[in-house]
C-alpha cells in the first residue's frame, strides 16, 4: 500500500498519482517489498489541509504528456475531479497545466513572413537549355523542318518552270513548214523568170542529158580522189618508220611512190571532160594544187629519211627537209579543203555523197 504524502490517502495499489488529490505518489525502490513503504508525514494546516495545499497540488503534477499519451483524467465538466466536494469542479486556473485547454499564445499574429499557411507548390521541372531562357527545342525543330519543306517545294516548282520553258523554246525553234510544190505553182508569174521551167513540169530530154553528163564528170573526179586516198594510206606508216629509225629505206620508197602518184593525178584531172559541171575550172584548179602540194610534201619527207638514214639510232631528228615538208603539207591540206567544199556542192545537187579532206 502507498500513502499519499499530500492528503494522506491510502489504498493506491500500483498507482502513480493519488486518486484523491492527484499528487504524485512516492515510488518504491527497486527490490523493496510492499511492507517497507515510505510514508510521508502529514502536515496540519488551517482547515485541516496542509499549508500551501494548492501550490503543492500543482507543484507535484507531472509535465504535459507526449503526443499519443492518454490523459489520466478527463477534461473538466465530463467527470468529477477527485479531492473536491460533490458538485464542485475546479476552475481552469486550479486545474493542472496538462488539463487546461490550449490557448493561443499572446501576441501571436499568424504565421511568420515567408512561411505560408499551405506548403508552396512543387517547382516545375527545369528543361534543358541556357539559364534564363526557355527551351524552344520543339519550336526550332518545327521551324527547320518547315524551312526544308519550303526549299524542296521551291526547287520542284523551279524545275517544272524550267522544263516548261525548255519545251516552249524547242517548239519555237522548229523550222517553219515549207510550202509544198503545188503551193509554189500558185505564186504570181512575175515572181519567177519566164524562162525557168515550172517545178511541176517534167524534165526535158536536154535536162536529163545534162544531168547524166554531170554525174559522169563527178564520178571521174571521185575516181581520182580514190586513187589519191590509196596512195595516202601508206604515208603515215612511212613517217612513223623514219621517226623511230626503223625500215627507213622502205619508208623512203613508199613516200617516193606516193609523190609520183599524186603528180600523175595532177596531170590526169586536166584531161577529164568536166564541161557539164558549171564549176569545173575551180574544181580542176583546187584539185591540181592539192595534188602538187601533197607530192611536194611526200618528196620532202623522203628527203628527211635520206638525211637521217646513216646517223639515226632511236629517234630521227627534224632536219631542214622535214621542215620543208611540213610547209607543203599545210598548203596541201588547205587546197584539199577547198576542193572538198566545191565537190560537195555539186554532189548535193545531184544527190551524191560528199567527201572529206582526210580521204585523199
Amino acid at each position: 500500500m502507498v500513502t499519499c504524502g499530500v492528503c494522506g490517502e491510502t489504498g493506491n495499489p500500483g498507482g502513480i498519482f493519488c486518486r484523491n488529490c492527484g499528487a504524485e505518489l512516492p515510488r518504491r525502490g527497486v527490490g523493496v517489498p510492499d511492507a517497507q513503504t515510505t510514508v510521508l508525514p502529514k502536515v496540519a494546516g488551517a482547515g485541516g489541509e496542509p499549508p500551501d495545499a494548492a501550490a503543492q497540488r500543482t507543484a507535484h503534477l507531472p509535465p504535459p504528456p507526449d503526443a499519443g499519451w492518454q490523459q489520466p483524467y478527463p477534461p473538466a465538466g465530463e467527470q468529477q475531479v477527485a479531492g473536491y466536494p460533490a458538485g464542485e469542479q475546479p476552475t481552469e486556473q486550479q486545474l493542472p497545466a496538462y488539463l487546461q485547454p490550449r490557448t493561443t499564445q499572446a501576441g501571436y499574429q499568424g504565421p511568420l513572413a515567408g512561411y505560408p499557411d499551405e506548403p508552396p507548390p512543387l517547382p516545375l521541372p527545369v528543361r534543358d537549355g541556357p539559364p534564363g531562357r526557355p527551351n524552344n527545342r520543339g519550336v526550332i525543330l518545327a521551324t527547320v523542318i518547315g524551312g526544308v519543306l519550303a526549299l524542296v517545294l521551291i526547287a520542284f516548282g523551279l524545275a517544272i518552270f524550267l522544263l516548261s520553258q525548255g519545251n516552249s523554246t524547242h517548239k519555237t525553234a522548229q523550222p517553219p513548214i515549207v510550202a509544198s510544190s503545188s503551193a509554189a505553182t500558185t505564186a504570181p508569174a512575175s515572181s519567177t523568170p519566164a524562162t525557168s521551167p515550172s517545178p511541176t513540169t517534167s524534165p526535158t530530154p536536154a535536162d536529163a542529158t545534162l544531168k547524166a553528163a554531170q554525174l559522169t564528170a563527178l564520178k571521174q573526179l571521185a575516181g581520182l580522189v580514190s586513187q589519191s586516198g590509196t596512195a595516202r594510206s601508206g604515208i603515215q606508216t612511212a613517217l612513223d618508220q623514219i621517226g623511230s629509225c626503223k625500215s627507213i629505206n622502205q619508208a623512203i620508197g613508199t613516200l617516193t611512190q606516193a609523190a609520183d602518184t599524186r603528180n600523175g593525178l595532177s596531170g590526169s584531172v586536166s584531161k577529164l571532160n568536166l564541161a557539164a559541171i558549171p564549176t569545173a575550172p575551180q574544181l580542176v584548179a583546187s584539185f591540181q594544187q592539192s595534188m602538187q602540194e601533197s607530192a611536194a610534201a611526200d618528196t620532202g619527207y623522203a628527203n628527211w629519211g635520206r638525211q637521217v638514214s646513216r646517223s639515226c639510232k632511236k629517234t630521227a631528228p627534224h632536219t631542214s627537209a622535214w621542215r620543208d615538208a611540213q610547209v607543203h603539207d599545210g598548203r596541201a591540206t588547205a587546197a584539199k579543203t577547198t576542193f572538198a567544199n566545191q565537190y560537195n556542192a555539186v554532189a548535193r545537187a545531184l544527190g551524191q555523197p560528199g567527201i572529206t579532206p582526210a580521204q585523199f
